[in-house]
């Protein structure tokens, strides 16, 4: 029987003009995406940490490439070609129909698709986590984001409207706007706590994977509270804006109270996600310990 049975057979060596070539459509591929996200998604008020979510997912896919590379090896070359061949055709599509988040998608899948081919699918799946961070950077699907942007309003308005009242505080909401003595107060749609929660998840996402590399259902553990924090520090935000103007008027609270409230906020979820994660890890740790103590 032949040694090869059972195990991958190793790729065939690729010559300098397939390297060459390869490398040459990766960097324009790239180059073209770079400039997408530098001209159409950064100058946007959502975009404004497209560079530290690109630099630090590059960072991260660069460190565990390196990590996992000398483990590799290598692809099923058909289905490689076959994944390169579908995440170019959704760039070329998404290109020429101008759909910047699909054009984006399609890069990261070829970039995921050339890794796949040179090291295999156990590095890919080292690489998921880096990569998932990486897709942070881009833009979410219109549709999509007026939904949780509207259900993330009204949720924080209508249970703000009802604490306020609870102490005491007068205070009327007519649809997204809250009435508080003689001042009107609009939560737009910047004020929906939607970047927080965008930020928020990518913040605890690299913290939790830095810190313990965990497996992959540690951070589906961790989803659901990262969540819940954010959307209640949203609301916490929207009910030190009002009393702030009950208080102290108009003028305080949309001044530079209302951007300090925001990242006080946000600071704050911060800190109880990384206290979470202490508590989650501590206790699946005791666990662990206590099974190995039965056996």
């Amino acid at each position: 029987m032949s040694e090869t049975v059972g195990r991958r057979r190793p790729l065939p060596a690729m010559t300098n003009i397939g390297k060459a070539s390869l490398a040459i459509g990766g960097l324009a591929v790239l180059s073209i995406a770079a400039l997408r996200l530098y001209t159409t998604v950064a100058p946007t008020q959502d975009g404004e940490s497209v560079p530290i979510t690109v630099g630090v997912a590059i960072w991260l896919i660069y460190r565990r490439w390196r990590e996992l590379a000398p483990t590799s090896q290598g692809g099923v070359a058909p289905l490689a070609y076959l994944l390169m061949a579908t995440s170019a055709a959704l760039f070329i599509y998404a290109r020429v129909l101008d759909r910047t988040t699909v054009e984006l998608y399609g890069v990261v899948g070829l970039v995921a698709s050339l890794i796949y081919y040179l090291n295999g699918f156990k590095v890919v799946r080292g690489l998921a986590i880096p990569f998932l961070a990486l897709i942070f950077a881009i833009p979410m699907p219109t549709q999509f984001i007026a939904f949780l942007t509207l259900s993330s309003k009204a949720w924080a308005t209508n249970e703000a409207m009802v604490l306020l009242n609870q102490l005491g505080i007068d205070v009327v909401r007519d649809g997204f706007n809250v009435m508080v003595d003689q001042y009107v107060l609009t939560v737009k749609d910047a004020c929906s706590g939607l970047n927080s929660l965008i930020s928020l998840t990518w913040a605890g996402l690299i913290y939790i994977y830095l810190r313990r590399s965990p497996p992959w259902y540690y951070f589906l553990i961790m989803a659901a509270p990262i969540i819940a924090l954010a959307e209640t520090a949203n609301l916490v935000r929207i009910i030190i804006l009002v009393l702030l103007t009950h208080f102290f008027g108009d003028s305080v609270a949309q001044g530079v109270l209302h951007e300090t409230a925001g990242l006080l906020m946000f600071a704050i979820a911060l800190s109880a996600v990384f206290g979470l994660d202490l508590v989650v890890y501590s206790v699946a740790d005791w666990l662990k310990a206590r099974k190995a103590r039965e056996r």
